[in-house]
């Protein structure tokens, strides 16, 4: 990517400063989502040793409490990284505009439209990934509660990023309601593919059954979406939160941040 590719983003030149801030940010992004699969293994881990699950008892055994410690460091760094990358992101991308649905299927009234749907894929992304992070976040506190200014109610400490379920809500619903406008096209369901399978996780069985229903969707435009891969409902992984819905009564913000 760092070669300036051969075509310009919608609003830059190739070879200009401003497109080489682009190419940089995204190589950025990427490099953070390369640290998510560690996540994803220690959030495994975790909930194993959390439900003493018996197939994983050997396992999880070796999980003491020096581990979690350094689990739990390893997601405030990559949480940290994330929102910094964030906040560097919002000069040239920033957050989206809420516009009424054009999609009679939509549980939204209201849903989020970005400056492209690229831009968006990486505002869905960025929450996505704060999903997993937040997660095991969570995970680790109930193993072993640590001494952080999270304090685990979904509220927040000093920093105001809880690790509690209520955490998932708002990142959920902004992930959903950004569906129909990065969706569109033929590259819509790559765009979102990621970040609406996270989601999946952490919303109630209604609007499971909406995601399975875009699922169904995307999956005639990219073969690699198939709603046969999704677990039903209640198969899921993380506690289900009661994610606001309605779209947009609370305006946009929250926004900005994680």
């Amino acid at each position: 990517m760092r070669h300036h590719g051969h075509n310009p983003s919608d609003t830059t030149t190739v070879g200009s400063a401003i497109y080489k801030d682009h190419v940089d940010l995204v190589d950025e992004y990427m490099l953070l989502l390369a640290r998510i699969p560690s996540a994803v293994k220690s959030l495994y881990l975790l909930r194993a040793a959390n439900q003493g699950a018996a197939a994983a008892a050997k396992k999880a055994a070796t999980l003491g409490e020096a581990e979690v410690a350094r689990i739990w460091h390893s997601m405030r760094y990559i949480r940290e990284a994330f929102e910094a990358w964030y906040q560097r992101i919002l000069p040239t991308n920033p957050t989206p505009a809420e516009v009424p649905t054009q999609d009679p299927a939509s549980i939204y009234t209201t849903v989020l439209r970005y400056e492209s749907p690229w831009k968006g894929a990486l505002h869905m992304g960025y929450w996505a990934s704060l999903c997993i992070v937040y997660a095991t976040l969570m995970e680790c506190h109930q193993f072993s509660p640590l001494d952080d200014e999270d304090d685990g109610s979904g509220n927040g400490g000093g920093g105001g990023h809880g690790v509690g379920a209520a955490a998932f809500e708002p990142l959920a619903d902004r992930i959903l309601r950004s569906v129909e406008t990065v969706g569109e096209g033929m590259m819509g369901p790559y765009r979102c593919g990621y970040s609406i399978r996270i989601a999946y996780e952490v919303v109630d069985e209604r609007t499971q059954a909406w995601i399975r229903m875009w699922v169904a969707r995307f999956e005639k435009r990219y073969a690699a979406t198939a709603v046969e891969s999704y677990p039903s409902p209640r198969e899921v992984f993380l506690p289900p939160a009661s994610a606001a819905r309605g779209g947009g009564e609370g305006g946009d913000s929250g926004l900005m941040g994680g």
